[in-house]
C-alpha cells in the first residue's frame, strides 16, 4: 500500500511564540551531531581575574533562575514551572505582563487543538500506530496521539515545554530542516504551524513523505491570514486600524521567509510528493473581541512591534489595534 497524504485544516490563525533562553532538560536526547570540542583557553593569571560588577551578577542570577525554573520542571514533570520561568525570564516580563504570560501558554494550544483532535481521531489514530509530530511546542498534542497511538516521537527544536510526556512518547530535540529524518518510518506525521514559515517548504513536503509507512498519513495545518475578514466594529475607524496593522504583520512575516498564501497550494504540493487520497479542509470560525483566540492577534503585535515600528507603523497605532481586538464589539473571520 503507498503512502497516503491528508491536508487538513486551512485556517487563518497566526503562530506566536516566546522564549526564555535556557538549556532542554537533561532527559531529552539531543539528536544533533555532535561538533568537536574547542580547545580550552588557556588560564588568566590570578592577577588579572576580575568579580563581575554588581549589576552583571545581578543579570546572571536572573538568567540562572530561569533556567532553574525549567530543570524543575522537566524533573517534577510539572509544566506550570515553565510558565514561572517565562514569567522570570527579562525579554518576556518586558513585552507582557505576568496574566498574559500565563494565559498565552494556555490560549496557544487551546484555540487549536479541539480542531486538529477531530481531524485526527477522524483517521482513526489507535494502537500500533507510529507518530511523529513535528514542532510538538507544548506538547498537547503528543499527549493526546500517545493516549491513543503505540508511539509518539514529539520533536522541536525547542523542547523544553515538552514535559510530562507518557511513557509511548518520546520528546527528541530535532530540526526538521537541517537534520535527516528519524531512522524509522511512521504511520502519522503532523505539523501544524510550522512549514509555511520555512522558503524551502515544498522540499519539506516530499522529504516527509518519504518517512512514511506503507499506508501512513501525512497531516499538514497551515493557515490563510489574508482571507481575515471584519464581521462587525465599533466603527470604520476601528475596522480600518485592524486592516492596515494586521497587513503590516503579514507583510513583516513574509520577509522573513513565511509564505502567507501556502495553504492554499499545499494540495498540489502534496500530490507532486507522489501522495494518494490528497484531500483539503478550510476552518473558519467567529473571534470576538477579548476572546482568547483573538489575543493571539494581540499577542503578534507585541512580538513584533520593533518591526512593526521599524516598517512605519506608529505606536498610537499599535495601541490603538489592540484596543481594537480587545472591545467585545469587534469580531473577525478566523
Amino acid at each position: 500500500m503507498p503512502p497516503r497524504g491528508a491536508l487538513c485544516l486551512s485556517s487563518s490563525r497566526p503562530q506566536t511564540r516566546f522564549q526564555c533562553g535556557a538549556p532542554s532538560p537533561a532527559r531529552q536526547r539531543d539528536v544533533r551531531r555532535r561538533l568537536p570540542s574547542r580547545p580550552a583557553a588557556p588560564a588568566q593569571p590570578a592577577s588579572r581575574r576580575r568579580s563581575l560588577p554588581p549589576q552583571l551578577a545581578a543579570l546572571n542570577r536572573t538568567c540562572l533562575s530561569t533556567t532553574e525554573l525549567v530543570v524543575r520542571a522537566a524533573v517534577e514533570d510539572d509544566p506550570r514551572h515553565l510558565r514561572h520561568a517565562a514569567m522570570t525570564d527579562p525579554a518576556t516580563a518586558a513585552a507582557l505582563p505576568v496574566e498574559r504570560i500565563w494565559e498565552l501558554c494556555d490560549e496557544m494550544e487551546a484555540s487549536y487543538d479541539a480542531t486538529t483532535v477531530r481531524h485526527l481521531g477522524n483517521l482513526g489514530v489507535g494502537a500500533g500506530w507510529s507518530c511523529w509530530e513535528i514542532g510538538a511546542g507544548g506538547g498537547s498534542i503528543a499527549r493526546w496521539l500517545a493516549g491513543r497511538a503505540g508511539h509518539v516521537l514529539a520533536t522541536d527544536v525547542d523542547p523544553r515545554l515538552l514535559t510530562g510526556l507518557p511513557a509511548s512518547a518520546e520528546a527528541v530535540r530535532h530540526d526538521v530542516r537541517a537534520e535527516p529524518l528519524p531512522d524509522r518510518t511512521f504511520d502519522l506525521i503532523h505539523a501544524r504551524l510550522v512549514l509555511i514559515h520555512f522558503p524551502e517548504r515544498d522540499e519539506l513536503v516530499a522529504k516527509l513523505a518519504g518517512a512514511l509507512a506503507p499506508g501512513g498519513w501525512l497531516v499538514l495545518e497551515e493557515i490563510e491570514p489574508r482571507g481575515q475578514t471584519v464581521l462587525t466594529a465599533p466603527d470604520a475607524a476601528s475596522a480600518a486600524v485592524f486592516g492596515s496593522v494586521q497587513g503590516r504583520i503579514l507583510d513583516v512575516l513574509e520577509r522573513a521567509g513565511s509564505d502567507v498564501e501556502w495553504a492554499g497550494r499545499l494540495p498540489e504540493v502534496l500530490a507532486g510528493a507522489r501522495l494518494h487520497e490528497v484531500g483539503s479542509a478550510r476552518v473558519t470560525t467567529r473571534w470576538q473581541g477579548g476572546g482568547p483566540e483573538i489575543r493571539l492577534l494581540a499577542a503578534n503585535s507585541v512580538e513584533l512591534a520593533e518591526q512593526l515600528t521599524a516598517d512605519g507603523v506608529l505606536p498610537e497605532e499599535l495601541a490603538l489595534f489592540r484596543r481594537v481586538l480587545a472591545d467585545p464589539r469587534f469580531t473577525v473571520s478566523s
